[in-house]
């Protein structure tokens, strides 16, 4: 492979990252929510032996207050309404 070839590969792999970062943000805090969602609902159901229903709704709703946060701080940072409340967005989010 010659230099510029390199140097032109490595010029597109930039454009696609910064093209993309919402993207790979996204799926990487995704990733985060359902590995929290599962280690939340393992300890709570094998270690304080919480009934099964009570476990995943508890694990749902941690790890989803855990992917709005992410979504709200880390991923879509440069289109954020700010005139609206953080509860209102709050409530949005687990109703739609």
């Amino acid at each position: 492979m010659v230099k510029s070839d390199r140097t032109l590969l490595r010029k597109q792999g930039r454009k696609l990252l910064r093209r993309y970062r919402n993207l790979y943000v996204y799926m990487f805090f995704g990733f985060i929510a359902a590995l929290i969602n599962t280690i939340v609902f393992v300890v709570l159901h094998n270690n304080f032996k919480v009934v099964l229903v009570f476990a995943n709704t508890l694990a749902f709703i941690i790890s989803n207050l855990a992917s709005f946060y992410f979504n709200h701080y880390a991923v879509f940072t440069h289109h954020v309404d700010t005139s609206k409340s953080i509860w209102r967005k709050l409530v949005a989010f687990f109703t739609f």
